[in-house]
């Protein structure tokens, strides 16, 4: 046993609370005050569809950027092209672009192709660094920028990062001890086994499952008017406006939310399209449900973001939901759409609305770019 050689590379401790954490401390403390608010407009227009994320805190993220936890800087990778990179030069521009497609090798969870895989993440990781030392040569000093480039020999010897990150082992000790604190000490582990059990029937309701029912989670319906389209071609069905569908236990499809879709029932070719309308059509023995969309077209790489770029085709169509096949997240084209920021959003202190305003961008934009971060 060498205890260089065969200790992993823990990503937590080395890539998000050390690499993640020195860019991100230095970026905020050189942004100028009257930048903040703007700053915070940005994290406050991020569109969350599709991330599995929870809303975002705009003033903690913008003001408490010393005391961020994992998750935090998580959010931060995700949404700094759109919000970040506005306020940055070229050199940091191109250091946090290749953060940014560095991120998605180190936390990949399965590796189907592991050659090509770490040809890949070593291309990534020697861009990151050639950046970074050619920015400013300091950050050389830090022993986990350094680390970085034993992670392909640690995922090789260990498997993939997440798999080993010692968050995995804290998180259970504490779940574990939650659950064993109030054992009575004569049968410690039926104590434990109920309480687990508990903790799986709290997570199962909480996140829309229903015992005994086997159709999809159902959200408050809204009284409308049918499409004629619609009345047409389901003619003995009653139609009910809903206001969302749960496409799985994590992704709610709203009014506005990007989809990709099956536009075929003889190939399995996906177009991607903005929901419109969400409906349910009923009659008794049968619930169907069906997507009212607009058809978006993809368009060039938007030289800024390097990202795919999406434009509106101004087609709409009428879907059944059962050819839905993932939740997609399109954020607006803030740089190519010159955004014009305006205090509109009342504060909200205690639940209750204040007459203090934040920021909040105005949403006319007819660009949109589709999030590969």
């Amino acid at each position: 046993f060498d205890g260089c050689l065969d200790t992993p590379v823990e990503v937590l401790h080395v890539f998000l609370l050390g690499v993640v954490k020195y860019l991100v401390g230095d970026f905020m403390q050189g942004v100028q005050p009257a930048v903040i608010p703007i700053i915070m407009a940005h994290y406050q227009s991020f569109s969350t569809d599709g991330l599995n994320i929870p809303l975002l805190q705009p003033y903690y993220l913008t003001r408490h950027f010393t005391n961020f936890i994992r998750k935090d800087y998580k959010i931060v990778l995700q949404a700094a092209p759109f919000v970040l990179f506005e306020y940055m030069d070229e050199s940091n521009c191109m250091i946090w672009t290749s953060l940014c497609q560095l991120v998605p090798l180190v936390f990949q969870t399965h590796i189907e192709d592991m050659d090509t895989y770490q040809h890949i993440l070593k291309l990534h990781i020697g861009e990151f660094l050639y950046h970074l030392m050619m920015l400013t040569a300091q950050w050389m000093n830090k022993p986990k920028f350094h680390m970085l480039l034993h992670l392909p020999d640690a995922i090789l010897c260990f498997g993939p990062p997440p798999l080993y990150a010692t968050e995995k082992f804290e998180s259970y000790n504490g779940i574990f001890r939650n659950a064993s604190i109030h054992s009575n000490q004569n049968s410690p582990g039926k104590d434990i086994g109920h309480a687990f059990g508990d903790f799986q029937n709290l997570r199962h309701l909480y996140f829309g499952g229903v015992a005994g029912e086997q159709h999809k989670v159902r959200i408050q319906s809204i009284p409308a008017a049918g499409p004629r389209e619609l009345y047409q071609q389901l003619p003995d069905f009653h139609l009910v406006q809903l206001a969302g569908y749960s496409l799985n236990p994590k992704d709610v499809i709203r009014d506005g939310s990007f989809v990709l879709y099956k536009s075929n029932n003889d190939s399995d070719e996906t177009e991607l399209g903005r929901v419109e309308h969400v409906w349910e059509a009923r009659k008794p023995g049968r619930v169907l449900h069906y997507i009212c969309l607009t058809r978006f077209k993809l368009s060039g790489v938007d030289s800024f973001y390097n990202m795919r770029e999406v434009c509106n085709s101004g087609q709409g169509k009428f879907i059944n939901a059962r050819n839905l096949r993932a939740l997609v997240n399109v954020q607006h084209n803030c740089h190519k759409a010159n955004y014009v920021i305006t205090f509109t959003k009342a504060k909200r202190v205690e639940r209750q609305e204040t007459s203090k305003r934040t920021a909040l961008k105005c949403r006319f934009a007819t660009s949109f770019k589709q999030n590969l971060s």
